[in-house]
């Protein structure tokens, strides 16, 4: 928008440049930038979730974050402003890396199942960004050196969380069996504690195992220009 008030021509802020997506390392320097043309020369003010940042309008055109914490993620946008109108930048996400591992203290569990049932195994919370990769192993025993990889197949799955589901559990099914953790962008890696499965035989061996579902679909909320969403169903033969 243009005004002409006398003899000067007036003109709303255009933002020219403007910040764009970016990932850092916990406690790195980082900052935005928002620049702007119009008459009279714009002022600007920054925003987070759309949460001022800044308290008033002023001629900074950046906003900086001499050290990054992990509630300084989020989406930031700055304000430009004079007499003839206001604009918005579009949105800059910043993610902040970290790595703390698992949130709780971990000992190692003695699981008891019957065998032919499922068994779910739990880790606790990780704090990690971005996403961890989450890696499933087993062995014979606490002594042993060779662990092999779990893979998904119709015997285990890896739930979103990174919990490990074994289905139709039997008596070769009784190892120990642990997690690794590793977020490869700051180089930490956390192993979970053991979980040492024992399958307990049936009272009744005549007894009949009912086909259950084990993980059910679960209700997801997305708007427009989400990721795909994904839903887990898991359901042990018996």
């Amino acid at each position: 928008m243009k005004k002409k008030v006398e003899g000067e021509q007036l003109q709303a802020p255009i933002i020219l440049r403007e910040s764009s997506d970016n990932d850092v390392p916990l406690g790195s320097r980082k900052v935005f930038t928002c620049n702007a043309i119009g008459y009279p020369p714009p002022t600007y003010m920054w925003l987070r979730e759309w949460e001022n940042l800044t308290s008033n309008f002023s001629s900074l055109s950046y906003f900086e974050i001499p050290s990054a914490k992990k509630q300084d993620q989020g989406s930031y946008r700055c304000l430009a402003k004079n007499d003839v109108g206001i604009v918005a930048s579009k949105a800059a996400h910043l993610t902040v890396w970290y790595f703390d591992g698992f949130l709780n203290d971990q000992r190692d569990q003695f699981i008891n199942v019957y065998e032919s049932d499922a068994i779910i195994l739990n880790l606790p919370p990780i704090s990690s960004s971005p996403e961890p990769s989450v890696q499933w192993f087993m062995k014979s025993s606490s002594l042993s050196r060779d662990s092999i990889r779990i893979i998904i197949n119709e015997k285990y799955f890896i739930t979103s969380t990174h919990n490990l589901v074994i289905l139709n559990t039997e008596y070769q099914d009784e190892k120990i069996y642990f997690a690794i953790i590793e977020n490869i962008f700051v180089g930490g890696t956390k192993q979970s504690a053991d979980f040492r499965l024992q399958i307990n035989r049936r009272k009744n061996l005549f007894e009949i195992s009912m086909p259950e579902l084990i993980i059910k679909p679960t209700d997801q909320l997305a708007t427009i220009g989400d990721a795909i969403k994904s839903f887990e169903c898991v359901a042990n033969p018996g």
